[in-house]
């Protein structure tokens, strides 16, 4: 008799998590293009600069441990995020317009992966990604509030992971209190189109907003850099932070030109805190009433003699 108890407490559990942990994705994506189209179009300005990327490794300010990798179920990577608490990923609205099946893993443990398994292996463990949460505006045609939360079904492998630091809101433009920018990522080879191996950064000048805006249609809600040409390799995957010091303000909104034809377009990430602050507190609210409902069911699972066991 206890011992189909416990076989009826197992199954009871099992069946309980499945409920709290609903393998599903959210996506409360906008159709509405009254804003236009993203319009990709020449840099008439002629303001343009060149640079080559370096290891973040080397960076006295940013730190690639709170940087991720997204890749699909093959490990091709796809995008960037950053880590903001134990099982969320900030990233780009965009980055699973196709793909469903994402996977993370932090940039310490690929990079690791890699040097102690050769330069021709790009997969390193990852956790799946099981629940998605756009922002309720998010617009697919125009690339308007491209932002996005990234529930992970469990932690990161890694031990050597922290959370980015996120700004405090300001009304005024970037370009007037954070003139030098980094971003991270790991973009592509020019010549080849092959992922970069390892994370990089580059050091990028942003640009008043309405210079931007002269070029191509970006809202209120972003921040833009300088046209830039980038040698050897082209950074830039949908998702990659933008650090102001070592706090992210922007996330990549749209794949970055590396021929300096046009400015580089960011979500501004201090545009979205509530948006940000309400999705953390939705996920540790959610671990917490499972977590009451487990113990509830299990004690009154306890308490019944089922089926005279």
């Amino acid at each position: 008799m206890n011992k189909n108890r416990v076989l009826f407490i197992k199954l009871v559990i099992s069946i309980s998590v499945i409920l709290c942990e609903n393998d599903s994705y959210e996506d409360y994506s906008s159709e509405d293009n009254s804003n236009g189209t993203y319009s990709k179009e020449n840099n008439s300005s002629g303001s343009t600069s060149t640079t080559k990327l370096f290891s973040c490794n080397s960076h006295p300010t940013v730190d690639p441990i709170y940087v991720v990798a997204l890749t699909n179920f093959w490990g091709y990577h796809m995008c960037s995020g950053t880590m903001i608490s134990r099982r969320l990923i900030l990233t780009a609205a965009n980055c699973y317009d196709k793909e469903r099946n994402i996977y993370a893993c932090d940039a310490y443990t690929r990079d690791q992966y890699i040097k102690n398994n050769g330069l021709l292996s790009f997969w390193c463990p990852t956790t799946r990604v099981y629940k998605v949460y756009n922002h309720p505006r998010f617009n697919k045609k125009t690339l308007m509030h491209n932002i996005a939360i990234m529930k992970l079904i469990g932690p990161l492998y890694s031990t050597n992971l922290l959370y980015v630091n996120l700004p405090s809101y300001h009304p005024q433009d970037i370009f007037d209190f954070c003139p030098q920018v980094t971003l991270m990522g790991w973009g592509r080879k020019k010549r080849s189109n092959q992922p970069n191996r390892k994370l990089s950064c580059i050091d990028l000048s942003t640009i008043p907003l309405q210079d931007c805006q002269n070029h191509q249609l970006v809202s209120i809600y972003s921040t833009c850099t300088k046209a830039t040409i980038v040698e050897d390799s082209c950074l830039g995957d949908l998702g990659s932070p933008l650090m102001c010091g070592d706090t992210q303000y922007g996330i990549l909104s749209h794949i970055m030109d590396c021929k300096g034809r046009w400015p580089g377009v960011y979500t501004r990430v201090d545009e979205y805190l509530n948006f940000i602050e309400d999705r953390k507190l939705r996920s540790a609210g959610s671990r917490v009433l499972c977590a009451k409902f487990l113990v509830v069911l299990v004690l009154f699972t306890c308490r019944i003699n089922f089926f005279h066991f």
